[in-house]
């Protein structure tokens, strides 16, 4: 073998003057202090915190079991760029009972929060002042009760990111499926712009990075992973939601494939996959994986960083088949190589981080 597609999280840029990848430290001089999502956890570690299931209003917290002190966890966040994109974001906090509280409050919009994350381009999308008033976790729904601060928004784009932010941090969490969102203790159906937040929420009824929040009656959505320039230092790998009408379980998967081999519509948002890449068939193995492409994903030129970006594309976009942990590419039947070398005669594993710029 040549060599391997090395499954870093973030995206080479040799092909950008002046462009790192996600995977770039700050200098000495650049990085400070943590004081926003970092500071909330610590303070939860050195006191008390609360368990998300038991998260009602205000409720009694209880020390936090020793097992949980000093053990790195990795969770996503999705922040906003600039164009206001939502990219997620993936953070190393202290193991400890409320993460998926102290991952929202994340979120919400303050100086030290803003500071922590600014210089990656991206930003805090919950209103400043907005207050988490109650978080319970059960039977796979995450039932979060906001102040009506979060309420403090501008335009539609703010109104569907903050709720779609909302949801897609939460369904990070493997115990959530579904999220519905409280203000004050009480349900609104309708925000100001029109998004719909009456019943339980999830990413088969909740658009990201689209122009609108809600999936229209009768259509389904896909998501696919894109690429996308930002603050002239990253590539980020985000999601990008794609309405059409229903298939089936067994069309899920070339539905998927025929939408990443699309041409992208988009100044902001590219694709390095060959226009007109299609899934002939694929077979799936307990938590393998198989597709067999056609010979279009072979068509291209531009060096290991569009090799090594496909093979992402690919692999984020697959995770949201459920159960699938592994991942095996044939073309037309067969075990290959692509043009930049990378082997496809082993297994990938479908990644379980992205962005991974915060330590």
């Amino acid at each position: 073998m040549k060599k391997y597609l090395c499954l870093l999280l973030v995206l080479a840029c040799t092909t950008i003057s002046g462009c790192s990848s996600p995977e770039m430290k700050e200098s000495s001089s650049t990085l400070k202090d943590k004081t926003g999502l970092a500071a909330q956890a610590k303070k939860a570690t050195n006191k008390t915190a609360t368990p998300d299931s038991q998260v009602k209003g205000v409720s009694q917290t209880k020390p936090i079991n020793s097992e949980y002190k000093k053990v790195s966890l990795p969770i996503i966040l999705y922040y906003q760029d600039r164009d206001r994109h939502l990219i997620p974001i993936t953070r190393k906090v202290i193991k400890q009972e409320g993460i998926a509280k102290i991952a929202i409050s994340g979120l919400i919009d303050n100086p030290l929060s803003r500071e922590e994350v600014e210089y990656y381009g991206i930003y805090p999308v919950i209103p400043q002042g907005t207050k988490i008033l109650g978080l319970n976790i059960k039977d796979n729904t995450a039932t979060i009760d906001f102040s009506d601060k979060l309420l403090s928004y501008k335009d539609e784009a703010d109104e569907r990111n903050i709720i779609t932010s909302i949801v897609y941090t939460l369904t990070e969490f493997k115990t959530v499926k579904n999220v519905r969102v409280l203000i004050n203790g009480g349900t609104v159906e309708k925000l100001k712009f029109g998004t719909d937040i009456s019943q339980n929420l999830s990413r088969a009824n909740i658009m990201i990075n689209a122009k609108k929040a809600n999936v229209a009656n009768g259509l389904k959505k896909t998501d696919i992973y894109l690429l996308k320039y930002v603050n002239d230092r990253y590539i980020y790998m985000l999601p990008a939601s794609r309405e059409h009408n229903p298939v089936s379980e067994s069309q899920y998967l070339t539905k998927i494939i025929d939408l990443l081999g699309t041409n992208i519509q988009s100044q902001k948002l590219h694709s390095e996959i060959p226009e007109g890449t299609k899934l002939l068939n694929f077979k799936i193995n307990g938590n393998l994986l198989t597709l067999n492409l056609n010979r279009v994903i072979s068509n291209y030129s531009g060096g290991n960083a569009r090799e090594e970006a496909i093979m992402k594309q690919i692999l984020y976009s697959i995770r949201q088949i459920n159960g699938v942990q592994k991942v095996k590419i044939l073309i037309e039947g067969e075990e290959a190589q692509l043009p930049e070398g990378t082997e496809l005669t082993e297994e990938f594993l479908v990644p379980t981080e992205i962005n991974n710029v915060l330590q």
